[in-house]
């Protein structure tokens, strides 16, 4: 997927999937599984990473687990708000630096993270 692609996407369930499967390591099947494997889950069980401040920290809790700062940070604008969210490295270098906007943090915090998965890789 294309950094412009990413930060195209709307917050929602495609993008949640997106983060389920290439950064959280979520196998999404269709309709029904008897797995008892929590890495298998139907599109009904992906949570709302994109929409759910809550679901969306188990993406920072994982950027950070990986070795990665992240920074999520409101903008305001000639009363327009959105959201910032930058992850680098904690290495002291630019290398691995992206960066998404969206309209909340978690779409942003998403965005971000799909972003880094493509350019940086899933550890």
């Amino acid at each position: 997927m294309t950094q412009e692609e990413i930060l195209a996407m709307e917050a929602g369930i495609r993008l949640d999937i997106e983060v389920a499967e290439n950064l959280m390591g979520k196998q999404i099947v269709a309709g029904r599984t008897a797995s008892s494997s929590s890495q298998i889950i139907t599109t009904s069980e992906v949570p709302h990473y994109s929409t759910d401040i809550s679901a969306a920290w188990q993406v920072v809790e994982r950027i950070v687990g990986a070795g990665f700062c992240i920074a999520p940070k409101v903008i305001i604008t000639n009363d327009e708000v959105g959201w910032y969210c930058s992850i680098l490295s904690n290495a002291p270098r630019e290398e691995g630096k992206v960066v998404a906007l969206g309209d909340t943090a978690p779409e942003a915090i998403c965005k971000a993270a799909r972003r880094y998965v493509e350019e940086v890789g899933n550890d």
